[in-house]
């Protein structure tokens, strides 16, 4: 993986993955290699610069398994030409980017072109490639990648309760809305504000991002809109923690993704498993993680999405039965089975 970070959406799926694919009793042993990365992970983790590095040391050379786990551009990620078939197999977990046009600025731009043409060569490798979700399975087939080598492998995504245990207590007086994200105009966030707006006195909302991996610009554009109109009262913005992030779930009643492009949108997931509602945009796989009666609306329309925020406060205090769909679905014992079918290494047993 490119970058092994905290509160990185790619990374805590790759250290994720590692961290369950070591207590699988067939797997030996698991190693992690990256350019730069400062996440704990359960499992040696060795950091090289170029892909050439890596493919000669020998922790890579004695590896039966290479999952490149693809994201954005990383040099890392040209090892997989080097990669001898008839001794090491090559994996490609496949999350999507930005598109080029919502690109922020220069650096990112020239970055996601970089990481297209990687990614567009991977067609005509024998490999298998993994994704999880609808949408991205549709963008490899456009690029290319035949239907059969293409495989469905989730990461986890769990509560730190069990479902509908009733731990979370909401503020009746109010609607509390979420909106989770790394504050960048592809999210969409300035529609969110818009929107809010045109809401009235009892909603409020929080704006939970990493700052690191932000457009600091763009979060001052933000906080001098939600001043000019007169929101500083309904409208916070914040850097939560892991816990600090889930108590911000199970205040909220509603999650709301406003963004122009997601792979999958972890945020309406986790939304649903903490008992909120949802409201999405028609962009990317929200259409698909989105579940009815909630809804989706064309994307930078504030006053669509206004009125679905509207409409989605008559149903809050109603979990939506998708939860538990999803919960299975993400679950850790669900994804160590796919693991396992993936790679035809049998059964799915796990080390305590």
């Amino acid at each position: 993986v490119g970058i092994c970070i905290e509160h990185d959406a790619i990374s805590a799926a790759a250290a994720g993955q590692a961290e369950l694919l070591q207590a699988i009793d067939a797997v030996t042993s698991v190693d992690v290699f990256t350019t730069y990365g400062d996440r704990a992970v359960g499992v040696p983790v060795h950091h090289h610069y170029t892909s050439w590095s890596m493919f000669a040391s020998p922790e890579f050379q004695r590896c039966d398994v290479v999952i490149f786990h693809w994201g954005i551009y990383t040099q890392l990620f040209d090892a997989i030409w080097a990669v001898d078939p008839s001794r090491q197999r090559a994996i490609v977990h496949f999350h999507n980017s930005t598109p080029l046009a919502l690109a922020s600025n220069d650096h990112d731009r020239v970055a996601i072109a970089r990481g297209m043409h990687q990614i567009e060569a991977v067609a005509v490798l024998p490999v298998r490639v993994w994704t999880y979700s609808e949408f991205n399975r549709q963008v490899l087939l456009a690029i290319g990648v035949p239907a059969e080598r293409i495989g469905f492998v989730p990461f986890v995504i769990e509560p730190p309760h069990p479902l509908h245990a009733g731990v979370a207590v909401r503020d009746s007086a109010h609607v509390d809305v979420l909106c989770v994200g790394r504050l960048v105009p592809a999210k969409g966030t300035m529609t969110l504000v818009e929107a809010f707006g045109m809401l009235g006195a009892q909603y409020r909302l929080v704006i939970a991002g990493n700052h690191e991996t932000s457009a600091g610009s763009y979060y001052e554009q933000l906080t001098r809109r939600v001043a000019a109109l007169g929101l500083q009262h309904a409208v916070r913005f914040v850097h939560p923690d892991d816990d600090e992030l889930w108590q911000l779930y199970e205040a909220a009643h509603i999650v709301v993704s406003p963004s122009l492009h997601e792979g999958l949108c972890v945020p309406v997931i986790e939304g649903y498993l903490a008992g909120c509602r949802a409201v999405g945009t028609t962009a990317g796989n929200l259409p698909f993680v989105v579940q009815p009666p909630d809804e989706v609306v064309p994307p930078g329309d504030a006053g669509q999405l206004a009125a679905a925020i509207e409409r989605a406060a008559t149903r809050v205090g109603q979990p939506h039965p998708y939860a538990d769909e999803l919960c299975a679905l993400f679950s850790a014992d669900a994804v160590a089975e796919r693991l396992c079918e993936e790679l035809s290494i049998g059964s799915a047993s796990r080390q305590p």
